[in-house]
């Protein structure tokens, strides 16, 4: 049986190099793309076929209101819908992306 899959540290703290570690731990990204392999054998496992790859695109809010420094793939799927392609990966995190003037529009 395959492990159940947790994508972690999602949140975490920020460093600069005059202040060092933030004190508390953030959203850093504006999008977050969330990959899953799909090979459920090994005989067929192929890491650089993009056919067996899953992509969930979510932006930062979305990210952010789950309020946790993980997420396990079911929350991934529900908050972020069907899965994209690898193709349509691009237009999708553009679309995610909530800084004005990144959608292309």
């Amino acid at each position: 049986m395959p492990s159940p899959i947790r994508f972690s540290g999602i949140r975490a703290r920020t460093w600069s190099p005059d202040a060092g570690y933030a004190e508390t731990k953030s959203y850093n990204a504006d999008v977050y793309v969330f990959a899953v392999q799909t090979a459920r054998e090994h005989a067929v496992y192929e890491p650089l076929d993009m056919a067996q790859w899953e992509f969930y695109v979510l932006p930062r809010p979305v990210v952010a209101a789950l309020d946790s420094d993980s997420v396990g793939l079911g929350t991934v799927r529900a908050a972020g819908g069907p899965p994209v392609s690898f193709a349509g990966l691009n237009d999708r995190i553009r679309a995610a992306d909530p800084r004005p003037g990144t959608t292309g529009d």
